[in-house]
């Protein structure tokens, strides 16, 4: 079981290392469980990053967005240059691994209106992240 927990954070580790050099910020498509809804959104968040033509990371942006490991903002952008947060940096490794299970959550500092809430419970699942003994995992996870 150690094996097993080192091999998936050796795994995050070196993915938080490739996304840290690739490319700043990062919004993630959260699960969805309609398979032809996830294509169509994936297809409209390709499309609709218009601040990403001519960004040198733009290339390996879109594939990944083409793979539904990630998608922009609302307003149609993707803001490349921004830092990635943990709350995105989870949401892609659930994404990219494929998790869907969700452990049930009470830390103090995050509320279930918080979109990240599904992501930190597929996290706590999956287990390769913990909360902190004061009850809380947030702290600046936006």
């Amino acid at each position: 079981m150690k094996f097993k927990t080192q091999k998936i954070l050796c795994l995050c580790l070196i993915l938080f290392k490739i996304l840290v050099l690739s490319f700043g910020n990062v919004t993630v498509l959260a699960a969805n469980n309609q398979e032809t809804n996830a294509v169509l959104v994936q297809a409209a968040n390709v499309v609709a990053a218009k601040d990403l033509n001519g960004h040198w990371a733009e290339k390996q942006i879109m594939g990944w967005m083409e793979k539904g490991f990630i998608k922009g903002y609302s307003d149609n952008t993707f803001k490349p240059n921004n830092t990635i947060t943990r709350a995105e940096f989870l949401t892609i490794v659930n994404n990219v691994f494929g998790y869907k299970d969700k452990a049930q959550i009470s830390f103090t500092d995050v509320k279930t209106s918080d979109w990240y809430y599904d992501e930190i419970a597929k996290a706590i699942a999956a287990g390769y992240i913990k909360g902190y003994a004061d009850g809380t995992i947030n702290r600046k996870m936006r």
